[in-house]
Protein backbone atom coordinates (compact mmCIF):
# COMPACT_ATOMS: atom_id res chain seq x y z
CA UNK A 1 0.00 0.00 0.00
CA UNK A 2 1.46 3.73 -0.98
CA UNK A 3 1.97 5.83 1.84
CA UNK A 4 0.56 9.21 1.29
CA UNK A 5 0.44 11.62 3.94
CA UNK A 6 1.26 15.08 4.77
CA UNK A 7 3.05 16.03 8.06
CA UNK A 8 3.02 19.63 9.74
CA UNK A 9 5.59 20.19 12.10
CA UNK A 10 6.87 23.73 13.80
CA UNK A 11 6.44 25.74 17.46
CA UNK A 12 3.73 25.88 18.95
CA UNK A 13 0.70 28.58 18.35
CA UNK A 14 2.06 28.12 14.61
CA UNK A 15 -1.15 26.85 13.55
CA UNK A 16 -0.78 23.59 13.17
CA UNK A 17 -3.93 22.14 14.35
CA UNK A 18 -5.96 24.96 12.55
CA UNK A 19 -4.31 24.09 8.93
CA UNK A 20 -4.06 20.27 9.24
CA UNK A 21 -8.14 20.62 9.71
CA UNK A 22 -8.28 23.05 6.54
CA UNK A 23 -6.15 20.30 4.85
CA UNK A 24 -8.03 17.35 5.72
CA UNK A 25 -11.40 19.02 4.83
CA UNK A 26 -10.05 20.11 1.74
CA UNK A 27 -8.47 16.84 0.67
CA UNK A 28 -11.19 14.39 2.65
CA UNK A 29 -7.99 12.93 4.38
CA UNK A 30 -8.68 12.36 8.16
CA UNK A 31 -6.67 14.79 10.22
CA UNK A 32 -4.10 13.05 12.92
CA UNK A 33 -2.94 15.85 16.01
CA UNK A 34 -0.39 13.74 18.27
CA UNK A 35 -1.30 16.05 20.93
CA UNK A 36 -5.22 15.26 20.97
CA UNK A 37 -4.22 11.47 20.38
CA UNK A 38 -2.05 11.21 23.41
CA UNK A 39 -4.48 13.07 25.48
CA UNK A 40 -6.94 10.88 24.40
CA UNK A 41 -5.28 7.85 24.88
CA UNK A 42 -4.30 8.52 28.30
CA UNK A 43 -7.88 10.09 29.21
CA UNK A 44 -6.01 13.11 30.91
CA UNK A 45 -5.02 16.51 29.43
CA UNK A 46 -1.72 17.35 28.43
CA UNK A 47 -0.97 19.34 31.64
CA UNK A 48 -2.13 16.62 33.36
CA UNK A 49 0.07 14.07 31.86
CA UNK A 50 3.01 16.16 32.96
CA UNK A 51 2.15 16.53 35.99
CA UNK A 52 1.61 13.44 36.63
CA UNK A 53 4.69 11.45 34.60
CA UNK A 54 6.84 14.50 34.31
CA UNK A 55 8.29 15.38 30.67
CA UNK A 56 9.90 12.16 30.37
CA UNK A 57 5.98 10.46 30.56
CA UNK A 58 4.75 12.88 27.75
CA UNK A 59 7.45 12.39 25.35
CA UNK A 60 7.28 8.30 25.85
CA UNK A 61 3.23 8.59 25.23
CA UNK A 62 4.04 11.39 22.19
CA UNK A 63 6.65 9.31 20.62
CA UNK A 64 4.12 6.40 20.67
CA UNK A 65 1.62 8.34 19.29
CA UNK A 66 3.88 9.64 16.45
CA UNK A 67 5.13 6.54 14.98
CA UNK A 68 1.73 5.44 15.27
CA UNK A 69 0.01 8.11 12.63
CA UNK A 70 3.49 8.55 10.51
CA UNK A 71 2.86 4.91 9.53
CA UNK A 72 -0.60 5.88 8.11
CA UNK A 73 -1.55 6.34 4.46
CA UNK A 74 -3.60 9.11 2.99
CA UNK A 75 -4.15 11.53 6.53
CA UNK A 76 -2.87 15.34 7.63
CA UNK A 77 -0.55 14.59 10.44
CA UNK A 78 0.20 17.48 13.01
CA UNK A 79 3.10 16.47 15.37
CA UNK A 80 3.67 18.29 18.39
CA UNK A 81 6.37 20.87 18.93
CA UNK A 82 9.17 19.13 20.50
CA UNK A 83 8.12 15.89 18.83
CA UNK A 84 11.11 15.97 16.32
CA UNK A 85 13.48 15.72 19.15
CA UNK A 86 12.73 12.28 19.52
CA UNK A 87 15.06 9.79 17.53
CA UNK A 88 13.37 7.38 15.96
CA UNK A 89 10.72 10.28 15.29
CA UNK A 90 13.62 11.53 13.07
CA UNK A 91 14.16 8.45 11.16
CA UNK A 92 10.40 8.26 10.18
CA UNK A 93 10.56 12.00 9.13
CA UNK A 94 13.55 11.22 6.88
CA UNK A 95 13.05 10.92 3.12
CA UNK A 96 13.28 7.75 1.21
CA UNK A 97 16.36 9.73 -0.58
CA UNK A 98 19.91 10.61 0.95
CA UNK A 99 19.49 14.57 -0.15
CA UNK A 100 20.36 17.57 0.90
CA UNK A 101 17.49 19.70 2.42
CA UNK A 102 17.75 22.64 0.13
CA UNK A 103 17.36 20.24 -2.54
CA UNK A 104 14.18 19.15 -1.95
CA UNK A 105 12.39 22.72 -1.16
CA UNK A 106 10.40 23.73 -3.72
CA UNK A 107 10.59 20.78 -5.72
CA UNK A 108 7.04 19.59 -5.05
CA UNK A 109 5.60 16.57 -4.00
CA UNK A 110 4.14 13.62 -6.05
CA UNK A 111 2.06 11.78 -3.01
CA UNK A 112 0.99 9.23 -5.66
CA UNK A 113 4.92 7.97 -5.00
CA UNK A 114 5.94 5.18 -2.56
CA UNK A 115 6.66 6.34 0.90
CA UNK A 116 5.95 10.26 -0.23
CA UNK A 117 5.71 12.67 3.03
CA UNK A 118 5.14 16.07 2.68
CA UNK A 119 7.12 17.55 5.51
CA UNK A 120 6.05 20.72 6.22
CA UNK A 121 8.18 23.37 8.54
CA UNK A 122 5.77 26.12 9.88
CA UNK A 123 7.53 29.08 11.12
CA UNK A 124 6.45 32.05 12.55
CA UNK A 125 8.72 34.88 14.06
CA UNK A 126 9.20 34.64 18.05
CA UNK A 127 7.07 38.09 18.39
CA UNK A 128 4.51 36.39 16.57
CA UNK A 129 4.19 33.08 18.29
CA UNK A 130 4.42 34.52 21.85
CA UNK A 131 1.25 36.98 20.82
CA UNK A 132 -0.17 34.26 20.08
CA UNK A 133 0.36 32.08 23.02
CA UNK A 134 -0.62 34.97 25.25
CA UNK A 135 -3.61 35.85 23.66
CA UNK A 136 -4.91 32.14 23.54
CA UNK A 137 -5.47 30.55 27.13
CA UNK A 138 -5.51 26.92 25.95
CA UNK A 139 -2.30 27.09 24.23
CA UNK A 140 -0.91 29.01 27.27
CA UNK A 141 -2.25 26.63 29.71
CA UNK A 142 -1.71 23.40 27.65
CA UNK A 143 1.48 22.56 29.13
CA UNK A 144 3.33 23.67 32.15
CA UNK A 145 7.00 25.40 31.25
CA UNK A 146 10.20 23.31 30.44
CA UNK A 147 12.44 25.48 31.31
CA UNK A 148 13.12 28.15 34.40
CA UNK A 149 13.18 30.58 31.72
CA UNK A 150 11.05 33.32 31.84
CA UNK A 151 7.93 32.42 29.06
CA UNK A 152 9.42 34.41 25.89
CA UNK A 153 13.06 33.52 26.75
CA UNK A 154 11.66 29.84 26.88
CA UNK A 155 10.27 30.32 23.72
CA UNK A 156 13.41 31.59 21.81
CA UNK A 157 15.57 28.89 23.75
CA UNK A 158 13.45 26.12 22.79
CA UNK A 159 12.93 27.82 18.54
CA UNK A 160 16.56 28.13 18.64
CA UNK A 161 17.45 24.48 19.71
CA UNK A 162 14.76 22.72 17.01
CA UNK A 163 15.59 24.64 14.12
CA UNK A 164 18.27 22.34 13.04
CA UNK A 165 16.12 19.44 13.81
CA UNK A 166 13.12 21.20 12.32
CA UNK A 167 15.36 21.74 8.91
CA UNK A 168 16.26 18.06 8.50
CA UNK A 169 13.44 16.03 7.50
CA UNK A 170 11.31 19.44 5.99
CA UNK A 171 10.41 19.50 2.00
CA UNK A 172 8.54 22.66 2.30
CA UNK A 173 9.11 25.73 4.75
CA UNK A 174 6.09 28.20 5.18
CA UNK A 175 6.30 31.82 6.92
CA UNK A 176 2.81 31.58 9.03
CA UNK A 177 3.73 35.01 10.30
CA UNK A 178 1.78 37.07 8.49
CA UNK A 179 -0.79 34.41 6.45
CA UNK A 180 -3.85 33.08 7.35
CA UNK A 181 -4.63 29.87 8.03
CA UNK A 182 -6.48 29.11 4.91
CA UNK A 183 -3.65 30.92 3.03
CA UNK A 184 -0.83 28.58 4.49
CA UNK A 185 -3.21 25.59 3.19
CA UNK A 186 -3.78 27.18 -0.36
CA UNK A 187 0.57 27.38 -0.22
CA UNK A 188 0.60 23.76 0.24
CA UNK A 189 -1.87 22.26 -2.02
CA UNK A 190 -0.24 24.06 -4.87
CA UNK A 191 2.50 22.85 -4.00
CA UNK A 192 0.77 19.30 -4.38
CA UNK A 193 -0.77 19.86 -7.15
CA UNK A 194 2.45 21.37 -9.04
CA UNK A 195 4.03 17.77 -8.33
CA UNK A 196 0.65 16.24 -9.54
CA UNK A 197 0.88 17.81 -12.88
CA UNK A 198 4.64 17.22 -13.60
CA UNK A 199 3.69 13.58 -13.61
CA UNK A 200 2.92 11.57 -16.82
CA UNK A 201 -0.50 11.82 -17.58
CA UNK A 202 -1.97 8.64 -17.80
CA UNK A 203 -3.62 9.26 -14.31
CA UNK A 204 -3.63 12.95 -13.21
CA UNK A 205 -4.99 13.48 -10.25
CA UNK A 206 -8.07 15.67 -9.12
CA UNK A 207 -9.19 16.96 -6.25
CA UNK A 208 -13.26 17.24 -6.03
CA UNK A 209 -14.27 16.22 -2.37
CA UNK A 210 -18.21 16.12 -3.94
CA UNK A 211 -21.26 14.01 -2.88
CA UNK A 212 -22.34 11.06 -5.09
CA UNK A 213 -25.85 9.70 -5.25
CA UNK A 214 -24.70 5.81 -4.79
CA UNK A 215 -27.32 3.05 -6.53
CA UNK A 216 -29.67 2.19 -4.22
CA UNK A 217 -30.03 -1.46 -2.71
CA UNK A 218 -26.38 -2.65 -4.24
CA UNK A 219 -24.32 -1.96 -0.96
CA UNK A 220 -22.13 -4.59 0.52
CA UNK A 221 -24.27 -6.60 2.71
CA UNK A 222 -21.65 -8.70 4.49
CA UNK A 223 -19.83 -4.83 5.35
CA UNK A 224 -23.33 -3.84 6.29
CA UNK A 225 -23.56 -7.14 8.80
CA UNK A 226 -20.27 -5.67 10.33
CA UNK A 227 -21.50 -2.00 10.77
CA UNK A 228 -19.83 -0.48 7.92
CA UNK A 229 -21.30 1.62 5.24
CA UNK A 230 -21.28 -1.02 2.74
CA UNK A 231 -19.55 -0.04 -0.75
CA UNK A 232 -22.32 0.05 -3.47
CA UNK A 233 -22.05 -1.25 -6.71
CA UNK A 234 -21.77 2.11 -8.43
CA UNK A 235 -22.73 5.71 -8.08
CA UNK A 236 -23.69 9.20 -9.89
CA UNK A 237 -21.71 12.15 -9.93
CA UNK A 238 -22.43 15.12 -12.25
CA UNK A 239 -25.13 13.10 -13.73
CA UNK A 240 -22.95 10.28 -15.39
CA UNK A 241 -23.55 7.08 -13.81
CA UNK A 242 -19.97 4.69 -12.42
CA UNK A 243 -19.89 1.52 -12.20
CA UNK A 244 -17.37 0.23 -9.66
CA UNK A 245 -15.16 -2.92 -11.20
CA UNK A 246 -12.29 -3.19 -8.88
CA UNK A 247 -11.79 -2.12 -5.19
CA UNK A 248 -8.07 -1.55 -4.43
CA UNK A 249 -7.64 -0.60 -0.98
CA UNK A 250 -9.90 0.48 1.87
CA UNK A 251 -8.64 1.92 5.17
CA UNK A 252 -10.67 3.88 8.16
CA UNK A 253 -10.23 7.32 10.31
CA UNK A 254 -11.04 7.11 14.00
CA UNK A 255 -11.99 10.71 15.82
CA UNK A 256 -14.24 11.65 18.54
CA UNK A 257 -17.53 12.17 18.61
CA UNK A 258 -18.13 13.48 22.13
CA UNK A 259 -14.82 14.90 23.09
CA UNK A 260 -16.15 15.50 26.63
CA UNK A 261 -16.28 11.94 27.18
CA UNK A 262 -13.44 10.75 24.92
CA UNK A 263 -16.00 8.35 22.70
CA UNK A 264 -14.76 7.13 19.74
CA UNK A 265 -15.79 5.65 16.19
CA UNK A 266 -14.76 4.94 13.12
CA UNK A 267 -16.23 8.14 10.97
CA UNK A 268 -15.55 8.14 7.95
CA UNK A 269 -14.82 4.54 5.52
CA UNK A 270 -12.45 5.41 2.72
CA UNK A 271 -12.74 3.15 -0.61
CA UNK A 272 -9.99 3.64 -3.80
CA UNK A 273 -11.79 1.92 -6.52
CA UNK A 274 -11.70 1.18 -10.37
CA UNK A 275 -14.39 2.20 -12.56
CA UNK A 276 -16.18 0.31 -15.33
CA UNK A 277 -14.33 3.70 -17.42
CA UNK A 278 -11.27 2.99 -16.03
CA UNK A 279 -10.83 5.92 -13.78
CA UNK A 280 -9.22 4.84 -10.44
CA UNK A 281 -11.68 6.72 -7.38
CA UNK A 282 -11.78 7.54 -4.09
CA UNK A 283 -14.45 7.54 -2.04
CA UNK A 284 -15.69 7.50 1.78
CA UNK A 285 -18.32 7.28 3.60
CA UNK A 286 -19.55 9.31 6.56
CA UNK A 287 -20.41 6.88 9.41
CA UNK A 288 -22.33 9.24 11.48
CA UNK A 289 -23.34 12.72 9.76
CA UNK A 290 -22.66 15.82 11.66
CA UNK A 291 -25.45 17.75 13.34
CA UNK A 292 -27.60 20.13 10.48
CA UNK A 293 -25.90 17.54 8.08
CA UNK A 294 -27.77 16.30 5.62
CA UNK A 295 -28.29 12.48 5.33
CA UNK A 296 -28.58 11.96 2.22
CA UNK A 297 -24.58 13.84 1.84
CA UNK A 298 -23.22 10.29 3.29
CA UNK A 299 -20.94 9.13 0.37
CA UNK A 300 -18.81 11.51 -0.86
CA UNK A 301 -16.01 11.57 -4.27
CA UNK A 302 -13.00 13.45 -3.34
CA UNK A 303 -10.02 12.10 -6.17
CA UNK A 304 -10.12 10.94 -9.24
CA UNK A 305 -7.45 9.51 -11.70
CA UNK A 306 -8.50 10.20 -14.83
CA UNK A 307 -7.89 7.06 -17.76
CA UNK A 308 -6.85 9.18 -20.75
CA UNK A 309 -9.39 9.12 -23.61
CA UNK A 310 -9.23 9.46 -27.47
CA UNK A 311 -11.07 12.76 -28.42
CA UNK A 312 -13.38 11.12 -31.00
CA UNK A 313 -14.65 7.88 -28.65
CA UNK A 314 -14.72 9.43 -25.53
CA UNK A 315 -13.34 5.87 -24.58
CA UNK A 316 -9.77 4.71 -22.93
CA UNK A 317 -6.85 5.02 -24.83
CA UNK A 318 -5.04 1.66 -26.00
CA UNK A 319 -1.53 1.04 -27.03
CA UNK A 320 -0.47 -2.22 -28.41
CA UNK A 321 1.32 -4.30 -26.88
Amino acid sequence: MRSRRIVLIGPRAVGKSTVGRILSDRLGWPFLDTDSLVADRAALTIREIFEREGEAGFRRREREAALDVLQGEHAVIALGAGAVMDADIQQALQPARDEAPDARLGRGIDLDADDASLVVWLQASPDVLFVRMQSDPDTRNARPPLTSLPAEDELRHLLAARQPVYERPSTMRIDASALTPAEVADRILSDVHSAAADRPPAMPAEFVSEPIEPDALTFDAAAMARGEPGLPRGFTWRGEHHEIVELLESWKHTESWDHSTGDRYYRKHYYRVRTDRGDVMTLYALRHTKRGESRRKRWWLYAVERVPRTPTTGRRSSSSG
